[in-house]
């Protein structure tokens, strides 16, 4: 939630420091995609978030912040949770059949269908003249990614489809918590998306992953380590103290470093070809995000 009190001028650390940030969020796709080669999808979520949960708990103690829901917080956080749960079943599945560089630009769509939502969900929220163009830059993002499918497998296409729909599914979310944010915290309500979620991954990892491990090597690890106390916890807790500070608005314009350094970083540690189709599409979805502005409250 945008903080009420006068935001601090943006200086050159705190600017690197929210860079720095989006490179972490970008790369995640990236994170994901080398776990997978050592476990399965839902099993690979389930000890992310435990993870991601573990270190928020420890750091909330810390610091003493209030976690513990009352009556009137448990159904929209269970509401929120089952969003959360659907978005990050099919971000797993998808980026373990596609490529890591289409599935950050693709995860990258979620302000455009936030953006369609907005206007008929949120009053005051509709759409602008700059807006408008924001969504045409997108979606012909998504269009110039998705029409190339030529030499692209079947397997990729349905990755593609994948990651599509949890776009959709977190942008529902998005709008979803923006209501009920003067209920819950925003500490709160991602704690108890991922102490709910892990569990319910791990389960599914029993039931539905071929196996759950099978290699647990250095990078295995260390991508895991990643995705759980780096961009789920601490990047997080960081993206979250910026926006008390300088504001959401001011920070906006650091977004579209995440989709840039999701394909660099795909290209530079996975080997991943960036075709210029792929390059067209990563100019049109910045854009977008330049022109709409951004207020989704984590990364995937």
């Amino acid at each position: 939630m945008e903080p009420q009190f006068q935001n601090k001028a943006l200086n050159f650390y705190a600017g690197t420091s929210a860079a720095f940030l989006m490179i972490l969020f970008g790369t995640n796709a990236v994170a994901i995609k080398i776990t997978l080669l050592g476990m399965g999808a839902m099993t690979c979520a389930g000890l992310r978030f435990a993870l991601g949960a573990t270190v928020l708990f420890l750091w909330t103690t810390l610091n003493r912040k209030p976690l513990i829901l009352n009556r009137i917080q448990i159904v929209p956080v269970m509401i929120s949770t089952l969003f959360f749960t659907m978005q990050v079943t099919l971000v797993y599945l998808g980026l373990s059949r596609t490529e890591a560089g289409r599935g950050t630009l693709l995860i990258n769509t979620q302000p455009l269908f936030v953006l369609v939502l907005a206007h008929y969900f949120i009053p005051g929220d509709g759409m602008t003249v700059k807006k408008l163009f924001g969504m045409i830059f997108g979606f012909s993002g998504v269009a110039t990614l998705l029409t190339g499918q030529g030499g692209v497998s079947a397997n990729i296409q349905s990755g593609d489809l994948m990651l599509m729909g949890s776009s959709i599914i977190w942008a529902g979310n998005s709008v979803y918590t923006k209501h009920i944010l003067n209920r819950i915290t925003a500490l709160q309500l991602v704690f108890f998306n991922m102490l709910i979620a892990a569990p319910l991954f791990i389960a599914a990892g029993v039931l539905f992953d071929h196996q759950m491990i099978y290699r647990m090597d250095t990078p295995v690890c260390l991508a895991l380590l990643y995705q759980g106390a780096i961009t789920a916890s601490f990047g997080y807790v960081a993206w979250t103290g910026m926006l008390r500070h300088y504001g959401a608005t001011t920070l906006n314009s650091f977004v579209f470093i995440m989709p840039v350094s999701g394909v660099v970083m795909s290209a530079l540690i996975l080997g991943e070809a960036v075709s210029f189709r792929i390059f067209l599409s990563l100019g049109l979805i910045c854009l977008s995000i330049v022109c709409n502005g951004y207020w989704g409250k984590r990364a995937v």
